[in-house]
């Protein structure tokens, strides 16, 4: 509820109605789905307020009704927000008080800045009540209250985007982010509900013209996230927040998610500008991945945890870790500060000071080794660290080597043998293409542990780790994959065909290409078999390029630029990668290189094919280990 000086509108009917209407709602609550009211009367339980199909009025909020249901709220011992009353009694009382003094929001300039007024007046008078009587909540109790009827109130902004400009001119944005840092934790959990209302980038499918503004509220979100995140402490931690591991801690995460994804959406300026990028400022600016993990941690040390909880920190760490720059801010994910103060445990025992990223990621794919996942929830986490723990080792040598340290390239092994679905997803794990020597150092390792023995079966198509039955449902699943298995094996083996030599320990190279000798020269045959395919795919994609309408949209470096990304995207990337692997197997193996360049003639095809795919790969090398080692090939092909 708004204060007098920002009401537009009394409203007409009586209380003796507003009775009726109120008693009918609490009774028929549960199985409403749309409660039509023209104001917003305060927030509702399991019901949001808008406007949709059926009118304006209050929708139910069936992910809200899930999440109330999972935690039960505590008494407070200070000031706190009864947003729950169920008592019949006590709804008719408050609505007799109040009935006369509902006011409307207007969704126009005026009402935006009256309400921004507002709620910067009642602010100063709650931090004037609080400064005067710090020990005695009775005293700003009522300004409390005030606070967040105004902050509540304004969620009903949300329903038509059109206002998004005058919110923008006017310093709600700014109020809000002070009040993130409010001494109540309902206040900064009601602050957060609000801007994960404003902030979501579905609304950009609506109407492409409020991206803008949705970028303007996220960096503003930005110039406070510190707070947001010294908040995710605070609602755990208190025990009188109504909001404990409930809606303050998953509207933070959502509300962090979609910053992300706004970002992309704004590339290649992005949220802050070219300047700053909205993962590194995360990562840098507060302790957010430390805090992820820890809270990894802890629920996976309880009975019961929250596997929703667990899911969404991973998803975040995979968004924040696919964004190189995060590295330089966070180089060693293996040693993290735990965020959970000792003195908050109340009977847990007591946690370690310090979390091992890298161990917490391992842990999650080796809980899966022997066994599939039961749930698209248990898929969804063994995807993230996978993608997580990739990203860590191949952007930071620190965190490649705590890989090798905690023995992660023996746990993918043992995942391959097994032939479930943490097989497949941790195969990405094995990419050891770094131009560093550690990234040698793991290759190598990778062939003295035996993986070749796995590695080669998934080449030629046999022992292909088994999706989960959830993941695999329709055949345009199961294609999908084998496609990226298939990818991601020739990957492997290309870094492999890049970082062993005849220094390698344990005659590793001689091991990968004695591999190709094998079983009749099959994989030779399959190398061949594969170049060609990708070599066909990628002078598709060329050729749709050229006849699609985008060339004509460019000039002449940008054609040439956008020309050669549709190719590596429609199969170029693998096809570089096996005619490298191809020339190194020549190079190295007579026998291979009879063979191979049989089976070219065969198809009518030759060294040129190798040498024309080798050389553009070599033009999009930056000058490093990897390209003289693709122009050394060249060389002597």
């Amino acid at each position: 509820m708004l204060s007098e000086n920002t009401q537009s509108a009394v409203l007409a009917s009586k209380t003796e109605q507003a009775v009726e209407e109120t008693i009918s709602i609490h009774n028929d609550e549960n199985t409403m789905t749309f409660i039509p009211s023209r104001i917003w009367l305060g927030e509702k339980k399991g019901f949001y307020f808008g406007t949709g199909n059926k009118g304006t009025g209050y929708y139910v909020d069936s992910l809200q009704q899930q999440q109330d249901g999972q935690i039960s709220k505590k008494r407070k011992k200070s000031v706190r927000i009864a947003e729950d009353q169920n008592e019949m009694k006590l709804l008719l009382e408050e609505l007799e008080k109040k009935a006369a003094g509902y006011s409307i929001l207007e969704l126009s300039k005026k009402g935006v800045h009256a309400a921004s007024k507002s709620l910067a007046n009642v602010y100063k008078q709650n931090i004037r009540k609080r400064a005067e009587y710090p020990k005695k909540p009775e005293h700003y109790m009522d300004s409390e209250l005030a606070l967040y009827e105004q902050i509540t109130a304004l969620q009903a902004l949300a329903t038509d985007t059109q206002v998004y400009r005058y919110i923008e001119s006017s310093n709600l944005m700014l109020t809000l982010v002070q009040l993130l840092g409010h001494e109540n934790t309902d206040i900064c959990a009601s602050v957060v509900s609000l801007l994960l209302e404003w902030i979501d980038p579905s609304l950009v499918t609506e109407d492409r013209a409020v991206l803008p503004f949705l970028g303007s509220f996220a960096a503003m979100t930005m110039e406070g996230w510190e707070r947001v995140v010294l908040n995710l402490d605070r609602f755990q931690n208190d025990e009188e927040s109504q909001d404990k591991n409930l809606k303050g801690v998953d509207n933070t995460l959502e509300l962090m998610e979609n910053i992300l994804e706004l970002d992309g959406l704004l590339a290649p300026d992005g949220i802050l500008g070219k300047e700053k990028n909205v993962h590194t400022v995360m990562a840098r600016d507060s302790m957010i991945v430390s805090w992820l993990f820890t809270t990894i941690e802890n629920e996976s040390e309880l009975q019961n945890k929250d596997e929703l909880l667990v899911a969404k920190c991973v998803e975040l760490l995979s968004l924040l870790s696919q964004n190189i720059d995060v590295f330089f801010a966070l180089p060693d994910w293996s040693k993290f500060q735990s965020t959970t103060n000792d003195n908050i445990l109340s009977g847990k025992k007591r946690k370690k000071n310090q979390i091992d990223g890298i161990e917490t990621l391992l842990q999650f794919i080796a809980v899966y080794r022997k066994k599939q996942p039961k749930s698209d929830v248990e898929i969804e986490i063994l995807e993230n660290s996978c993608i997580t723990l990739s990203s860590c080792i191949s952007f930071s040598t620190s965190n490649i080597s705590a890989f090798l340290n905690g023995q992660g390239v023996e746990l993918v092994i043992r995942c391959l043998k097994e032939k479930m679905h943490a097989g497949g997803s941790s195969l990405k794990l094995l990419d050891f293409f770094g131009d560093d020597e550690v990234y040698k150092s793991a290759a190598e390792k990778l062939v003295i542990a035996g993986g070749l023995k796995y590695l080669f079966p998934i080449f030629v198509g046999f022992r292909i780790p088994k999706p989960a039955i959830q993941a695999s449902r329709s055949i345009k699943a199961k294609r999908k994959w084998l496609t990226e298995l298939k990818a991601q094996v020739i990957r492997i083996l290309y870094a492999l065909s890049f970082q062993l030599d005849r220094q390698s320990p344990e005659d590793a190279m001689s091991r990968f290409v004695a591999k190709f000798v094998e079983d009749d020269l099959k994989y030779c045959d399959r190398l061949v078999e594969l170049l060609l395919e990708y070599d066909e795919r990628k002078r598709k994609a060329e050729y749709n390029f050229f006849r699609s309408d985008i060339e004509d949209t460019l000039d002449a470096d940008q054609v040439a630029f956008a020309s050669f990304e549709a190719k590596l995207n429609g199969g170029g990337d693998i096809c570089y990668r096996l005619a490298a692997i191809t020339a190194f197997i020549c190079v190295n193996s007579k026998r291979c290189h009879e063979r191979i360049f049989f089976q070219l003639k065969m198809q009518q095809s030759g060294v040129s094919l190798i040498k024309d795919a080798m050389n553009e790969f070599a033009l999009s090398l930056e000058n490093g280990r990897q390209k003289r080692h693709i122009e050394s090939l060249m060389g002597q092909i």
